[in-house]
């Protein structure tokens, strides 16, 4: 995904491209119910996208999309709240819940990185001897890299968004991890985070 140039509501077809056919894909990892993250999790009669799919999802963040108390505390927009309902609503016999960084699939483990959602994950994934780490959105743009007490509206815990970010951004950093910058230009948002002064900066791969 490259936000300078995105058009969204297009997965299916981004799919087909590929030859990659919704039936087939087994598990779906939800990094947090944000609109842009959970947008395809169903067709326009609010039938289920990956019919043979099962939906991993923190159990922090689900209940708090599902706490009237919580999203009100946390002054979360309506919209927000009514997306994030009506998109995993339908799904809730096809969830299981994570409590712990945990192995979802081989290679594939959930790293805990709440803030920007009470439930946020990362996702690490690990084959032989190489590793990646997709930070979803505990970074949002390079800039909170080189200036790391930013924040943007949508970090609905921002102490913790804070703690996670520097807590994430050292452990990459230290560990020359390659990393997936889920919202960083351009495509394929692939590098490596290094540490500068009181921040890092962002080196993305060549393309």
């Amino acid at each position: 995904m490259d936000n300078s140039d995105t058009t969204p509501g297009i997965i299916l077809e981004s799919l087909a491209q590929a030859r990659i056919d919704p039936r087939e894909i087994e598990t779906i990892i939800i990094t947090h119910a944000h609109p842009d993250h959970i947008g395809g999790n169903l067709d326009t009669s609010g039938q289920p996208n990956f019919p043979n799919a099962r939906y991993v999802i923190w159990q922090e963040e689900w209940d708090f999309w599902f706490s009237d108390e919580q999203t009100a505390a946390r002054q979360v927009p309506p919209p927000f709240i009514d997306m994030a309902r009506n998109n995993l609503d339908p799904l809730r016999d096809r969830v299981s819940f994570l409590n712990r960084e945990e192995e979802i699939v081989p290679g594939i483990t959930a790293v805990a990185a709440p803030g920007h959602t009470p439930g946020h994950i990362g996702v690490s994934v690990a084959s032989d001897s190489e590793n990646l780490v997709h930070i979803s959105d505990a970074v949002i743009h390079p800039i909170h890299l080189e200036l790391p007490g930013v924040l943007i509206q949508y970090d609905i815990l921002p102490e913790q968004t804070l703690e996670t970010r520097r807590t994430l951004c050292d452990r990459l950093a230290g560990e020359q991890t390659l990393v997936f910058a889920h919202h960083f230009p351009p495509f394929p948002n692939l590098g490596y985070i290094e540490k500068r002064g009181e921040g890092w900066c962002w080196q993305p791969l060549p393309i």
